[in-house]
């Protein structure tokens, strides 16, 4: 943990060091480079921002937290909650490029008209695993599935912006993060969510 100076003043966290644990989707090679040709088609002369590589491109499912280091026993217990889910895999249609108020900017993010069932489903099934293994989220757990692709625009897309990238959803993870690059805790295939690979 950060330690206050010797004036008092309460410490200065360094992003660097800090690591954000969460569980994902995470899309295969082909489905990535659909994401950014998607995006890069939509990108018109003049607009700002910091691109989201596309190797860190995911579609958040639950997060659990930042620290300094994601504590051994928090990620066991989510691996172990994981391991108990099992629905089916499902294919994921990503048809909007919408947008969030951030601060004096614009995030762009890739996602569906609608959460569709197979994605619903997967999100209650281990909602409830989580709570089920007493695991503690922050109190903003709303489910807003999209996947961020620019930050810091000076503008929002146009409201009638589509797009039509089908992800075939086979697999979650859970993930930290911690500058700039992801870590791999777990993968759990769909259908049958005790064979996991870490």
């Amino acid at each position: 943990m950060h330690q206050p100076d010797p004036a008092g003043r309460p410490p200065t966290p360094d992003p660097r060091r800090h690591q954000r644990l969460f569980f994902a989707l995470l899309p295969d090679a082909s489905t990535r480079e659909a994401m950014a040709r998607g995006v890069d088609t939509q990108l018109g002369a003049g607009i700002s921002g910091r691109r989201t590589a596309p190797a860190l491109y995911h579609l958040t499912l639950s997060y659990l937290g930042e620290f300094d280091n994601a504590p051994a026993l928090l990620v066991d217990a989510a691996c172990r909650a994981a391991a108990t889910v099992c629905v089916p895999a499902f294919d994921l249609r990503l048809s909007r490029l919408g947008s969030f108020r951030q601060g004096r900017g614009w995030l762009w993010w890739l996602g569906p008209d609608a959460t569709p069932p197979g994605l619903q489903a997967l999100w209650q099934v281990l909602d409830a695993a989580l709570l089920g293994a007493r695991i503690r989220r922050p109190p903003d757990t709303a489910f807003r599935p999209h996947v961020t692709v620019l930050r810091g625009c000076d503008r929002a897309p146009p409201a009638d912006t589509l797009v039509d990238i089908v992800w075939l959803v086979r697999e979650f993870a859970l993930v930290s993060s911690q500058a700039g690059a992801y870590r791999s805790h777990g993968r759990w295939p769909l259908g049958d969510g005790r064979r996991a690979v870490r």
